[in-house]
């Protein structure tokens, strides 16, 4: 009988061990649960500024190419006007796309895609009649904060 009565006891504590050792699992995987749900405000914000950067670069990339496809002396207020690649050219002498979609199928323009969007690009002259054109787009993001992108590219004899 004592027998019995010593394995009965150890088997309580061993039971009650276990409890233990199931309460403090829960209590791990519930602290691992809370840090991995707070991951995902930062993977959202990451995810923002990622597309944010990408729209950019793929504006300025599609303005590129199209002036990539004309010669230095297209390269005019008035033929950009007349191309629809710009609107205007402001008193610095950049050109200004804002408002210019990148293609006819969508209205795919820096002020449509992006908060507070702009597009605009300097012209400067090279030798062997070429020119550098830097495009920069810009942008306010949801944050507040002021970004841009910028790319370039020459054209003419550079090239």
């Amino acid at each position: 009988m004592q027998i019995r009565t010593q394995s009965m006891r150890r088997k309580r504590r061993s039971q009650g061990f276990m409890l233990v050792d199931a309460i403090v699992g829960v209590m791990i995987l519930a602290l691992g649960a809370a840090s991995f749900y707070g991951l995902f405000p930062v993977i959202r914000r990451s995810h923002v500024i990622a597309r944010e950067e990408a729209q950019a670069v793929q504006i300025s990339s599609r303005m590129i190419e199209h002036l990539q496809m004309l010669s230095t002396r297209d390269i005019n207020l008035e033929t950009l006007q007349h191309l629809n690649l710009v609107t205007k050219q402001n008193e610095k002498g950049e050109y200004i796309f804002t408002d210019v979609p990148m293609d006819d199928a969508s209205l795919y323009s820096p002020r449509n895609v992006m908060i507070d969007g702009r597009g605009r690009f300097k012209v400067t002259e090279l030798e062997n009649d070429s020119l550098y054109i830097e495009v920069i787009v810009s942008w306010r993001s949801p944050t507040g904060r002021r970004k841009r992108t910028h790319s370039g590219t020459v054209i003419g004899g550079y090239r």
